[in-house]
C-alpha cells in the first residue's frame, strides 16, 4: 500500500483458509523515515507453523536509526534487502534483518524475491533475490558487472544471523529468478536456485541458438557449506533434448514450460 506522506508500506494479514475472512486485524511494516518498504514474498518454516518469514526490500532501515542526512541520502538511494520472522499466532515481530550491499560496492541495490526454509533439525534458511546497478551482496567477493544478478543468502532461522552470501550471474546479459521466488532448500541444506539469464553464465553460447534477446533457463545448486557453486544446466529452448542428463545428475524433477524463449514456471520437486 501506499500513504500519500510517506512511500510504500508493506502489510501483512491472516485469512482464515475456510471462510476466506481476516483472522484479526492486518499489520502495517512502516520504515520509520516515511521511505518505502515492498514485501516479495511469505514463507512458512515446516518446523514450526507459527513461524513466518517475510522478504522485500526498503530504501530505508528496519533495523537502525538513520539521522537527517542518512535519510537524504537513503532517498537518492534503491532498495536494500530484507528478512523478517513473525509469529503467525499473535502478529509478533520476532527480529528483522536488513541486507547491505558489501563495503566495495556502494552503488546500485537489491531486492529479495523469494526464501525457503530447511526442514529438519538444523536451524537454516535461504533467501534469494536480484543484485540492480552494480550492487554486490557477495561476502566473498565485491566483483559484480552493471547487470542484473542473483543473490543469494544463508541465515540462522532462531536468531537471523547471516552465514554467508553469494552471488551469481553473466558479464554480459542480466540474470534473473523464476516467479515465485526461485528459491529451494533441499533436505540435504543445499539451495536450488533458478530462473533466466541474458547472457552466458558458465557456458559458451550455442551457435544459432541464443541471440542477445533470448532468454536461456539456469538451475545451480549451491552448497549448504559455503555456497559454494555445485550444478548448473543453462539451456535455450533448442537443447531441451539433453534435460534426460539434468534428471541424472542431479537426482531430483524439473518441470518446465517456455514460450518465446524465456521462462514461464519451472518447479523443482525434492527427492
Amino acid at each position: 500500500t501506499e500513504d500519500k506522506e510517506s512511500g510504500s508500506i508493506g502489510f501483512l494479514a491472516k485469512v482464515d483458509k475456510d471462510s476466506g475472512e481476516m483472522d484479526g486485524p492486518p499489520i502495517f511494516i512502516y520504515e520509520p523515515n516515511g521511505l518505502d518498504v515492498v514485501i516479495s514474498q511469505v514463507c512458512q518454516d515446516p518446523n514450526d507453523e507459527n513461524m513466518i518469514y517475510f522478504v522485500g526490500g526498503t530504501t530505508g532501515s528496519l533495523v537502525e536509526y538513520l539521522s537527517p542526512k542518512d535519510v537524504s541520502v537513503k532517498e537518492s538511494f534503491l532498495m536494500e534487502p530484507f528478512v523478517s520472522k513473525y509469529d503467525a499466532s499473535n502478529m509478533t515481530e520476532i527480529w528483522t534483518v536488513q541486507i547491505p550491499p558489501v563495503e566495495d560496492s556502494d552503488f546500485g541495490s537489491g531486492t529479495a524475491l523469494g526464501c525457503d526454509v530447511l526442514l529438519g533439525p538444523a536451524t537454516l534458511m535461504y533467501v534469494a533475490g536480484i543484485a540492480e546497478g552494480g550492487a554486490s551482496f557477495d561476502s566473498a567477493s565485491s566483483a559484480s558487472t552493471m547487470h542484473d544478478q542473483v543473490f543469494v543468502v544463508q541465515l540462522d532461522t532462531e536468531f537471523g544471523e547471516i552465514y554467508w552470501s553469494r552471488q551469481v550471474g553473466a558479464a554480459d546479459g542480466g540474470t534473473y529468478l523464476a516467479s515465485g521466488g526461485g528459491i529451494v532448500a533441499k533436505t540435504n541444506g543445499d539451495a536450488v536456485i533458478f530462473g533466466e539469464t541474458l547472457g552466458h553464465m558458465f557456458r559458451e553460447e550455442a551457435v544459432g541458438v541464443s541471440t542477445p534477446k533470448t532468454s536461456d533457463i539456469f538451475i545451480m545448486t549451491l552448497t549448504a557449506d559455503g555456497g559454494y557453486h555445485k550444478d548448473l544446466v543453462a539451456t535455450g529452448v533448442e537443447d531441451f533434448g539433453n534435460f534426460d542428463d539434468l534428471y541424472d545428475s542431479l537426482n531430483w524433477t524439473t518441470t518446465v514450460a517456455v514460450s518465446m524463449a524465456s521462462i514461464i514456471a519451472l518447479s523443482v520437486i525434492l527427492p
